[in-house]
């Protein structure tokens, strides 16, 4: 949260009639009373805003009079007085953003469905990484018998599965499997014949984002 007397910022919009979208970004400053105005890299409305430490931060939204979505995160350094860029990992508008300690969590959204992403910013790092990141991985078949296979969409979620990891209900790891970043396989079958019947959790993971998928074995 920035102190009481930092600036405050009014970013982006969309208006219906006409459709339009804005790039406009209204600053109040105020320990003087004065405005000033700044500009978006992309015009945008429906985004989300968020501050951690010195900075405010501008995520997502919708895109070409509101008909797209961007993935774009405009950041505005108060100690600095300067602009930067970042990308969500998935375009998204409509999406909720909060701050915790030195990070800032961009979660949900729609594009156009409804997305489970949560991108996370940490500030020490200066850098954009992907938790709990489901979508463009799916298991089938599932229930499972014999196998099962994973199938990752490189082109949705724009990343390569390392590892996998299987736990059964108690948490016990029951299969692991590092596969590498040089791994290029869009699906990975694994053989769970030798698995007792029951529900396990199988965890799908690159350095930059973690899957969680429910797998149902039965015997």
């Amino acid at each position: 949260m920035l102190p009481l007397l930092a600036p405050r910022f009014f970013a982006g919009g969309f208006a219906t009639v006409p459709q339009t979208v804005f790039s406009v970004v209204d600053i109040y400053d105020n320990s003087t009373g004065l405005w000033s105005t700044a500009n978006l890299s992309v015009a945008r409305g429906f985004l989300s805003a968020a501050t951690v430490g010195s900075k405010v931060f501008f995520a997502g939204g919708f895109t070409s009079n509101g008909t797209g979505y961007s993935s774009v995160v405009d950041i505005y350094d108060n100690s600095t007085g300067l602009w930067t860029t970042d990308s969500l990992s998935v375009a998204r508008g409509y999406l909720s953003a909060t701050s915790v300690g030195t990070k800032v969590f961009f979660a949900g959204g729609r594009n156009p469905g409804f997305s489970s992403v949560v991108d996370i910013y940490d500030n020490t790092i200066a850098d954009i990484n992907v938790i709990n990141n489901n979508e463009g991985i799916e298991i089938y078949p599932n229930p499972a018998i014999n196998q099962f296979t994973i199938d990752n969409d490189p082109d949705l979620i724009g990343m390569k599965i390392e590892s996998v990891a299987i736990y059964d209900v108690s948490g016990r790891k029951v299969y692991s499997e590092n596969l590498g970043t040089a791994n290029s396989n869009p699906e990975i079958t694994i053989d769970v014949s030798k698995f007792s019947a029951g529900v396990y959790q199988v965890k799908v993971q690159s350095a930059d984002f973690i899957a969680t998928k429910k797998l149902v074995v039965e015997k």
